[in-house]
């Protein structure tokens, strides 16, 4: 008989297979756990911790314990945390390269959890400094606290037209004075206008003995003519300074006294006085909600990164170096991507009770699979009525057409503790409150359409603002037990449109109505005070100009008349002189006739 192998070849064969099997043995675990981290790190773009890690034969599966994946937006806190995982593999496809999970379990999953330490990549893993922890408070009730601000605040920060209108009038009533001071006594004086009147009667007076001293008269009242006539021009162009700069004052003193009308319109308009309360929806839920949708961006742009999308493009294959085998694929009626979870039920624990959450076809390849992701959470062991439902699809099988949608009901739930403001004036905590909430989520890579209904009632509210503005909202919204809210959410997924609307609104306007007309009224009074002060500050400067431009105006204009009047004078005196001249004339040459 032929003796194919020796038995010293055989022993050193199962010596090598049982080394490498121990060997396999010791350091599976180690390396389960080591590639999960250094795979999940760089996958996310920060830490992924385990704290262990089991791989089990039979039948061949894993087992994971405290599983830690870090926001890489804020790297003190996890996008999300497992205290325990189990699941089971697929053997003939890992031999082509492929990570098929039939069925996955979680138990203990948390959202936003605080991290002992940074999980950024490449930085220090030590605690921040204290200044750089992210601040934890509610909002900012300062947009409702601003509704009714007192005079001094309106006074020491608005741009009041009446304020800027009656220094610019002073300040113009001044200029104006000093220049048409100077322009009225650059004109001729009264001295001037006697002299005028002096020659006049020398010119036209006595009597003319000849032919040449008429023209020579005539040439020395033409001059005159001139002189008086450029004289009287000037008086007329300050004449005419002098009635524009009246109208101009007029105009200016009855814009400075509309302006406080005008002041207290805008400044309604400004703070909402017109409307009443305003949008406290937006004030009290607002920032709650760009809150809420920062942390569903920060996940949902976790996933993208996982996920086809409309940029994406079929990467090139890449020729192995000559000599080197490689994995090959070939066409299958039922293909399969290189990593897929089939079937997911996770479990995660509130105070209101149990969350389980069931995911299918989890995987980065869904055009392969031709199957979108389908999330189910519904809530259980919660209290009578209470209850929970989630239903969303996450849709990559087209990256060109991504259709993501999701659909939420919560009813009956039971709320408590919620600050809505930390301010110190009006610090704001919705005590409890039974809610029912409903909405839904429609994306499509780049757009985004969110509605979102909330019905609130049995509402319980706590504050220890009691005085002024704070305390009458304070008081009003003890009364009110139920609201509804309606919000939506669209537009490009980055930067999208908020808009909020609440039955509270209403609410708060009819029982504030009569408190805050009081309230308008009060402070319209107050600040026409000083506004009216404001306008009394220009009343003396407007008398005064007003005086002065009319008394200018008289003297101004008493000087063109007496300027008109030797003109006349002058011209009349000179015809009668030349009329009289060539009648005695003609008298000489009759007597000297002879007939």
């Amino acid at each position: 008989m032929i003796k194919w192998i020796r038995p010293s070849g055989a022993l050193m064969f199962i010596g090598l297979v049982v080394v490498i099997g121990g060997f396999w043995w010791l350091l599976a675990d180690w390396l389960l756990k080591t590639t999960i981290e250094t795979v999940g790190t760089k996958a996310v773009g920060a830490k992924v911790e385990l704290s262990g890690a089991d791989l089990t034969f039979s039948p061949l599966g894993f087992h994971l314990d405290k599983l830690q994946i870090t926001d890489p937006e804020q790297p003190m806190q996890n996008l999300f945390e497992l205290d325990s995982a189990t699941g089971n593999l697929e053997l003939l496809p890992l031999f082509m390269g492929q990570v098929i999970i039939d069925e996955l379990s979680a138990t203990g999953m948390r959202f936003g959890t605080k991290r002992a330490y940074s999980g950024a990549i490449n930085t220090p893993t030590t605690p921040p400094k204290p200044e750089e922890q992210e601040k934890s408070g509610g909002l900012d009730f300062a947009a409702v606290k601003e509704k009714l601000p007192s005079v001094d605040d309106i006074m020491a920060r608005e741009s009041l037209r009446t304020v800027e209108l009656s220094k610019s009038f002073r300040e113009h009533v001044k200029n104006q004075r000093e220049e048409l001071e100077k322009n009225i006594a650059a004109l001729p004086d009264d001295a001037v206008l006697k002299q005028h009147e002096q020659r006049i009667k020398e010119l036209t007076g006595s009597k003319i003995q000849s032919v040449q001293e008429f023209q020579q008269r005539e040439k020395e009242l033409q001059k005159l003519k001139d002189r008086i006539r450029a004289d009287r021009d000037r008086i007329k162009n300050v004449l005419d300074q002098l009635s524009s700069a009246k109208e101009q004052l007029n105009q200016q003193y009855q814009a400075l006294q509309k302006a406080p009308e005008q002041d207290w319109d805008r400044i309604k308009s400004q703070y909402g006085l017109d409307s009443g309360i305003g949008n406290i929806a937006r004030v009290l839920f607002g920032d709650a909600a760009k809150n809420w949708y920062q942390r569903l961006r920060s996940w949902t742009n976790q996933v993208q990164r996982l996920l086809p999308s409309d940029g994406d493009k079929t990467p090139e294959p890449v020729q192995p170096p000559r000599g080197e085998g490689r994995l090959i694929h070939f066409a299958s009626s039922n293909p399969l991507p290189d990593f897929l979870i089939r079937h997911a039920a996770l479990s995660t624990e509130l105070q209101a009770g149990s969350i389980l959450v069931d995911v299918k076809d989890i995987t980065h390849q869904p055009q392969i699979l031709g199957r979108p992701m389908r999330i189910q959470a519904i809530g259980t062991n919660m209290p009578e009525r209470q209850s929970i439902k989630i239903d969303g699809v996450i849709d990559h099988v087209d990256p060109k057409n991504i259709k993501d949608r999701f659909n939420w009901t919560f009813n009956d739930w039971r709320l408590s503790d919620i600050v809505l403001s930390t301010e110190t004036a009006m610090p704001l905590t919705l005590a409890s409150a039974r809610a029912d909430l409903s909405g839904q989520i429609n994306y499509g890579g780049k757009n985004l359409t969110t509605d979102i209904n909330a019905a609130f009632k049995d509402t319980q509210w706590y504050t220890s603002a009691s005085e002024g503005w704070e305390g009458r909202v304070a008081n009003t919204l003890k009364s009110i037990n139920q609201f509804k809210v309606d919000g939506k959410i669209q537009g490009d997924f980055q930067s999208p449109q908020f808009t909020l609307h609440s039955t509270l609104d209403e609410q708060l306007k009819q029982a504030l109505a009569a408190q805050l007309k009081t309230a308008q009224n009060e402070l319209k009074q107050k600040l026409q005070v000083r506004l009216n002060a404001e306008v009394e500050q220009a009343a003396g400067p407007y008398k005064d100009q007003l005086a002065f431009l009319t008394k200018s105006q008289g003297t101004t204009q008493q000087r063109v008349n007496q300027l008109d009047d030797m003109l006349k004078t002058q011209l009349k005196s000179a015809v009668n002189q030349q009329k009289q001249q060539a009648t005695d004339k003609l008298k000489d040459k009759v007597k000297g006739l002879k007939f």
